[in-house]
């Protein structure tokens, strides 16, 4: 693979540019071989910003400071998340520290909306901010404390599961897997109704297990292989 013009020449030299004067054009030398030779090769926002005169972040992610349970401060950081997209960083938040839902708001004498509100306003930033120029952003939020608002993969039902794969499906090679939560005890009749609904739908289910074998199969569980122990003589040879 041969390196675009800019990456050749305007990469390194932008790269280089940061150390001392007297070691600028040898660091740029080395920045070029390294990068020529594809033994370095500099991250997503380097190779899209560096060199280029833009206002924009040679850094990918970022992971954002605290947001504070009130209303200044919860659009003060949905500011400097927008700020910090438009110039082509990722942002990560934890949304655990908004009041959940229902909860008491005195100074204005109503309830709290919930942190998942929130979420929403984030969510609208990330499609209506182009990130440096070109792009949508990329954002990841969290919430560390437990609330009814989620369900894990565990309380879905299988059912529920072989529907989630099947919506992905039509738009993904055989590339795509998911894993599909059911109780280690199900039987043979319970599973064959979910292998024979993802079957219908254009998926395919293998399930094999290290103790009971595949629950599809009729042969009898094999013995786990145990070796005897060895027996360890009274006196052994040597100094310690």
């Amino acid at each position: 693979m041969v390196m675009s013009r800019r990456a050749s020449s305007v990469l390194p030299l932008s790269l280089a540019s940061v150390e001392d004067e007297s070691v600028c054009p040898e660091q740029e030398a080395a920045f070029f071989e390294a990068m020529s030779g594809h033994k370095f090769i500099p991250a997503g926002r380097i190779l899209a910003g560096a060199g280029t005169g833009r206002n924009v972040t040679l850094f990918n992610c970022f992971v954002m400071g605290t947001i504070p349970d009130d209303m200044s401060g919860i659009f003060e950081h949905l500011k400097e998340a927008a700020l910090t997209m438009q110039a082509g960083g990722g942002i990560g938040y934890d949304f655990s520290t908004l009041r959940p839902k229902g909860a008491p708001a005195r100074g204005v004498g109503a309830d709290a909306s919930g942190p998942l509100t929130f979420m929403d306003v984030w969510d609208s930033m990330c499609r209506t901010v182009m990130s440096a120029g070109h792009r949508r952003g990329a954002m990841m939020a969290t919430m560390r404390r437990s609330t009814d608002y989620f369900v894990t993969a565990q309380t879905l039902q299988p059912a529920d599961h072989v529907r989630m794969q099947a919506a992905a499906q039509p738009d993904s090679d055989s590339a795509i897997s998911k894993t599909i939560n059911v109780p280690e005890n199900i039987n043979f009749e319970a599973f064959k109704d979910v292998h024979m609904q993802a079957w219908n739908i254009g998926c395919t289910t293998y399930r094999l297990n290290d103790v009971t074998g595949s629950v599809l199969s009729v042969e009898p569980a094999k013995p786990a292989d145990t070796a005897a122990p060895i027996d360890r003589p009274e006196a052994l040879p040597g100094q310690t």
